[in-house]
């Protein structure tokens, strides 16, 4: 969640919006709050794979990527 705000908090600054993240992420401290008092505990997905990470990129709507991704293009595979 803190890469999606950052990231919606950088397109904003270079369109020259004024953004504020303050709300969001304090909202998202509440919630996780609430979760630990009620004794749920913070879950964690198993790592992807190499073979699911290359497949991603392809599997991906066409202009969904690239609003923060930036360098090399990930579908040649150049680095």
């Amino acid at each position: 969640m803190e890469r999606a705000l950052a990231c919606i908090q950088s397109r904003h600054k270079l369109a020259g919006l004024a953004v504020d993240a303050r709300p969001a992420r304090l909202a998202l401290r509440a919630y996780r709050r609430r979760r630990a008092d009620a004794g749920q505990r913070t879950r964690r997905a198993s790592p992807a794979g190499l073979d699911v990470l290359r497949k991603t990129p392809d599997a991906t709507a066409p202009g969904t990527l690239g609003a923060c991704v930036t360098g090399p293009s990930w579908r040649s595979g150049s680095r």
